[in-house]
């Protein structure tokens, strides 16, 4: 590998290995573009694009009512396939992983404490499930169990039946979203104040126990 440092001194000296300028790179036109009637301000705002195409998107509705909304876009013509509108305002709480999608298509998503899971092309509902405390973090595991992080406690969930597999309950505050290694391992930081409960914990993504 070339260091960087090395790297840069050659573009300065040789010509022509320095990187197009933007007026040499040809522009691009947007292929569609939409009013989606939400509030782009939003920092509850979230967007993700299916594995199967749809574009979805999360926000509140624009004007004085300020319902949380989700609305499905066909990624190729803007067309609004479907969209999901509470019937009353709800906080979308501090989550700042707002939407996720599984390899199936199925999109999860939360209002408040509840969770949603819907199919992604229809926007029928397959299964919700209210956690009765406020949402942090979504993940979904290689095969496909949605991990979800409440406060200080880690649930899995049959992404299929919306079943609780298990939950994890941490003594300490967690001080950053949980990650998922790519041998399914689950790894969070958490402390409050006390050495023996600040650091790094790993759980195994079958029983959701504590790894040694």
């Amino acid at each position: 590998m070339i260091p960087l440092s090395r790297l840069l001194a050659w573009c300065l000296v040789i010509p022509g290995l320095l990187v197009p300028t933007f007026a040499q790179i040809p522009a691009r036109t947007a292929n569609w573009s939409v009013d989606v009637g939400l509030d782009s301000y939003s920092e509850r705002q979230g967007l993700v694009v299916s594995p199967n195409g749809p574009v979805h998107l999360r926000g509140y509705l624009t004007g004085d009512q300020r319902l949380p909304a989700i609305r499905t876009f066909q990624p190729t013509t803007g067309q609004l396939l479907w969209e999901y509108v509470a019937a009353a305002p709800v906080n979308f709480g501090t989550s700042q992983n707002h939407l996720a999608v599984s390899a199936d298509g199925t999109l999860f998503t939360h209002l408040g404490s509840r969770i949603f899971a819907f199919e992604g092309v229809t926007g029928r509902i397959r299964w919700q499930f209210d956690l009765e405390s406020d949402v942090s973090r979504f993940g979904i595991g290689a095969d496909g169990t949605l991990y979800v992080e409440a406060i200080s406690r880690i649930h899995a969930f049959n992404p299929e039946t919306g079943m609780v597999r298990w939950s994890h309950q941490s003594e300490a505050v967690f001080e950053a979203p949980f990650v998922i290694a790519p041998n399914g391992n689950l790894y969070y930081a958490a402390y409050n104040g006390t050495a023996p409960l600040s650091g790094v914990w790993s759980l195994d993504p079958g029983p959701g126990t504590e790894l040694g």
